[in-house]
């Protein structure tokens, strides 16, 4: 059950970071575009593979549209944005001193936290969707090709979001520091970013799915990174709301 009183609240309280980040995302989505002719005339004389992937994005609309938003601005800023908006649910409510007064209500824990939990992951997934749409649109004001299948990355980058959001919010109930729990979430974040960094072993790096490169080559649906970023975010989400249920405010 979701109460409709904490989602406003929710909601409410939040809204500045949500329109933050949807101005953030579109006005680096929106420039995109406009800018790839001007890039593409710089005769940059850079060797080895740095240089050959600047040439190819330079030669592939679609290509260049991808790198940009999948493989750099889209997932970075998701990742900082969830560690955000979840760091500061519970623990927010602690520092603010209305945790006691939260949880006086006849509502069970459970509730509260499930409608924090839906608030947050709503609003992070729409602002998501609607800055990517705007980045879509703009490839076509431009005058330039971008295939529909362009919006396909959105869902494994959704995965990859409430993961990331359903760890924040767990710290979040374990500790009564906002800035504690961001700290934390950050550094398993960053655990998490190693196997990207091992050769042969980024399909097992969250962010590396999130670039979504399957989807552009055809090469498949990334459906089982989805599945078991879904199930890991599921557990997150379970092992906060055990440790909200016994601990004493």
């Amino acid at each position: 059950m979701v109460n409709g009183a904490v989602l406003k609240k929710e909601l409410r309280e939040t809204a500045w970071k949500h329109a933050l980040a949807l101005v953030l995302l579109s006005v680096l989505g929106i420039t995109l575009p406009f800018v790839f002719e001007w890039m593409g005339k710089f005769q940059v004389d850079i060797g080895g593979a740095l240089g050959e992937t600047y040439r190819r994005q330079m030669s592939d609309f679609t290509l260049y549209m991808w790198a940009n938003w999948y493989s750099k601005n889209l997932y970075q800023i998701l990742v900082i944005y969830a560690v955000v908006v979840g760091m500061a649910q519970l623990a927010g409510e602690t520092g603010r001193n209305t945790a006691g007064f939260l949880f006086s209500k006849p509502l069970g824990r459970e509730t509260i936290y499930r409608s924090k939990f839906i608030a947050g992951a709503a609003a992070m997934l729409t602002v998501m969707t609607v800055a990517t749409t705007l980045t879509y649109l703009a490839a076509l004001t431009a005058g330039k090709g971008l295939p529909a299948l362009f919006m396909a990355g959105l869902v494994v980058n959704a995965a990859g979001l409430l993961l990331i959001y359903s760890l924040a919010l767990m710290f979040s109930v374990i500790f009564d520091d906002q800035l504690k729990a961001g700290a934390a979430a950050c550094g398993v974040a960053l655990v998490l970013s190693i196997p990207g960094w091992i050769p042969g072993y980024g399909m097992y790096s969250v962010y590396r799915q999130m670039h979504a490169w399957p989807v552009y080559t055809g090469d498949g649906f990334q459906l089982g990174a989805i599945v078991i970023m879904t199930l890991v975010a599921w557990i997150f989400y379970r092992i906060g709301l055990s440790q909200l249920l016994k601990k004493d405010f």
